[in-house]
């Protein structure tokens, strides 16, 4: 029976009678304030010692076990540790903290797997946020380690592009996502370049989620910039820096390569055809050159690029280009 149902129980003992039932509890509260002040001195022999005292007057505690499991770890002694550990899960199963103490003990004596699934569960029970994790000395050195994958984000601030596609024609529209992952209170920005002169910067979309569960802690804010193109050209967008409010965390992004088709000659007089389409060390006429192909009229092979020619709506020519 625990104290607090002792405690429930308070006004139907007899005084002398609750005096002595809660001897052992006072005398087990005596031990672990004289744990923590021999655990904080550096005495961990002695931390050992007196929670211990403690565990066995307070049998049914399951924070007690974490206390001497600090002590054991503490004094290098983690099977020890890890014990203790076991002991405070048996008693709480839901004890998220129990979780992440036996993890970290795990962790520092080599048994990463084991211990990627308790902090598995730990993150589960809301003991920490996967982040916070990540900066925890035990659990820090192995953020990269195949048996974290999926638990510990591996750096501090992710980042990841899509799109544009490889190119696009004069007039369409184009976009870039940004993926930008990290820690909920240390939301990410993101800065770059003006936007070269071919294209036109039309609109941004900026998407934050908020994860929970084991994301809890986390946010994903999805950066998406609309271009329009105006101008036949090969350029790049970029570079990009993704960064943390506080400065902290600074993460380059590679400049993106654009490539927008066109005619060079004039494409909107009727029945001219245009004299090129620009295209970057590319098709002349109709010509292979550097690096690509034109395949010109019949079925459209198979992961190329669609190269139309229209005067007054009407489909005059149609093409293809792969690069080599």
């Amino acid at each position: 029976m625990g104290l607090m149902v002792l405690l429930g129980l308070w006004g139907a003992l007899p005084l002398g009678c609750a005096d002595a039932m809660l001897v052992p509890f006072r005398d087990a509260a005596r031990a672990y304030d004289a744990g923590r002040t021999a655990l904080d001195a550096g005495d961990f022999v002695s931390a050992n010692q007196r929670f211990s005292e403690a565990r066995a007057l307070d049998p049914s505690s399951a924070t007690l076990p974490l206390w001497q499991g600090r002590a054991l770890a503490a004094s290098g002694d983690l099977p020890g540790a890890i014990r203790a550990a076991d002991d405070a899960i048996a008693h709480d199963a839901k004890s998220g903290l129990a979780w992440y103490n036996r993890a970290a003990w795990r962790a520092r004596s080599g048994d990463l797997a084991a211990s990627a699934a308790d902090l598995q569960q730990a993150l589960k029970l809301n003991a920490a946020t996967a982040w916070a994790a990540a900066r925890d000395p035990d659990f820090a050195p192995h953020r990269q380690d195949s048996a974290f994958a999926g638990i510990l984000p591996p750096a501090d601030l992710l980042v990841a592009v899509e799109g544009p596609a490889e190119s696009g024609f004069v007039g369409s529209e184009l976009s870039v996502l940004f993926r930008l992952t990290g820690p909920a209170e240390q939301v990410p920005a993101l800065s770059g370049p003006p936007v070269p002169g071919c294209l036109k910067q039309t609109r941004i979309v900026e998407d934050d989620a908020i994860g929970e569960g084991p994301s809890s802690g986390t946010v994903e804010r999805h950066v998406r910039v609309y271009f329009r193109a105006n101008a036949s050209c090969v350029v790049t967008l970029g570079p990009f820096v993704a960064s943390t409010p506080d400065g902290a965390t600074h993460v380059e992004v590679a400049a993106i390569p654009v490539v927008v088709l066109g005619p060079t000659g004039a494409a909107g007089e009727a029945g001219t055809r245009p004299a090129a389409w620009v295209i970057p060390a590319g098709v002349r006429d109709g010509a292979a050159v550097d690096g690509w192909s034109v395949h010109l009229g019949g079925e459209r092979p198979a992961g190329m690029i669609t190269l139309e020619w229209r005067v007054d709506h009407q489909t005059r020519e149609v093409g293809w280009l792969a690069i080599l």
